[in-house]
């Protein structure tokens, strides 16, 4: 909604949480106010004007206003720049990365290279199709995580070396190719009806 309307938003929010627990109810299920997070979502020029007294209410709860909300492994901040879900994603990848270079010596290339795809690039792979529109800056960042594991994945691989050769000796797409691949994917099936009509309405 508008920014001149921010009161109404609040008030829309109200009614829908009480609609929704009360469908939920009817089924067995309870929403927990105090795991019931809230956020504004929009551009630095509005977001910055809220007022970080409101609150929600919700069954007895008065519930504030996030700057970012983690739900089912993605962080979503408020602006939607996916910093904070990039900056802790390389963090926890690059930790796991140097455990493995530390006894990569104790293990064959296969193995290496299977151990990096589960624990590293399956996490930088997970939901890219969201967070894969952050900006350059970021892409860098999850780029020389993923040059980092190749040269760990490949074994020998010295911190001034290039990584390419060792993501062609991969078959690893670059992370910029990765996202346009997921992206083409996501589209390619939703224009041929292979994904359930609820995700997307693409027109034909």
């Amino acid at each position: 909604g508008k920014f001149s309307e921010i009161h109404k938003i609040i008030k829309n929010t109200e009614t829908n949480l009480n609609l929704l627990q009360l469908q939920c109810s009817h089924v067995g299920f309870k929403i927990n106010p105090s795991k019931t997070q809230c956020m504004f979502v929009g551009s630095p020029y509005f977001i910055n004007k809220v007022n970080s007294n409101l609150f929600v209410n919700f069954d007895g709860h008065q519930i504030g206003f996030s700057d970012c909300v983690k739900t089912l492994g993605v962080i979503f901040d408020k602006y939607m720049s996916f910093e904070n879900h990039v900056r802790d994603l390389c963090k926890k990848t690059k930790s796991t990365l140097i455990y493995i270079q530390r006894m990569q010596h104790m293990l064959d290339r296969v193995t290496r290279t299977m151990i990096v795809d589960s624990l590293v690039i399956s996490k930088l792979n997970y939901c890219s199709l969201i967070w894969g529109k952050c900006n350059n800056s970021l892409i860098k960042e999850v780029q020389t995580v993923q040059n980092f594991a190749a040269k760990v994945a490949c074994g020998g691989g010295k911190k001034n070396d290039h990584a390419t050769p060792f993501r062609n000796k991969l078959n690893w797409l670059t992370i910029k190719n990765h996202l346009k691949l997921t992206e083409l994917l996501f589209v390619f099936k939703a224009i041929n009806s292979c994904l359930p009509s609820w995700v997307i309405d693409f027109p034909t």
